[in-house]
């Protein structure tokens, strides 16, 4: 457990790439399977040991009245009406929330979860909010080994062009940029390879959860 790994130093250079997604937790597995399936090359790189990142510790995402579960077992009727949930979320939080995000979140985040479900083989089982007196139904528990979902997801992405790729224990430590344009991510591997990973776009996506710095 605490042998110490050998460091090999040295640099290696990875070019071509449309996107370069930094993080790969929840939203930056999506970044990397939608950027995939929209045809672009694609490396992504994360510090962790695995996909998923905190996402993968907590019972779910929340998803506000996704179609497909409401069609299932709803008889496509809503659970909730959204702007009930906006406006309550926009008086709990005094005015300190970003009313575009919250509105974004709440009606998008149903369609989201659908896309999970119908194209990467995600599963979801319903959570009332016990942080609520109406007990909304948000969507929040997965429904199976949710680990093996994001492997599932990811691989399949990356089998999708002979250029994708992703790196875990490859933690970013900056940004390449000329003329202020941004080239790529400099980072450095768990035994001190340095990478220069070139993309025409960056996707910052590493966390909030803790403060990742």
């Amino acid at each position: 457990w605490y042998a110490p790994v050998a460091k090999k130093g040295g640099l290696v250079k990875l070019e071509g790439y449309d996107v370069v997604v930094v993080g790969l937790g929840g939203s930056g597995m999506a970044a990397y399977v939608s950027a995939a399936g929209a045809g672009a090359k694609v490396f992504g790189l994360d510090s962790a040991g695995k996909v998923g990142g905190t996402s993968t510790n907590v019972s779910g995402p929340m998803a506000i009245n996704p179609a497909l579960k409401m069609q299932a077992e709803n008889g496509g009727k809503k659970w909730l009406e959204e702007e009930d949930l906006i406006q309550d979320w926009l008086a709990y939080t005094r005015g300190d929330a970003k009313e575009a995000l919250v509105r974004k979140f709440v009606n998008e985040s149903g369609e989201t979860m659908d896309w999970l479900v119908a194209e990467q083989g995600f599963s979801f089982d319903k959570m009332r909010s016990f942080f609520h007196p109406k007990g909304w139904v948000v969507w929040a528990t997965y429904k199976g080994d949710k680990d093996a979902m994001y492997v599932k997801a990811i691989e399949a992405a990356k089998a999708r062009d002979p250029k994708n790729d992703y790196k875990l224990e490859l933690t970013a430590t900056g940004l390449i940029a000329e003329g202020g344009k941004i080239l790529g991510v400099k980072a450095r591997c768990f035994d001190g390879t340095t990478y220069e990973i070139y993309g025409d776009s960056v996707i910052l996506a590493t966390g909030g959860f803790i403060g990742n710095a």
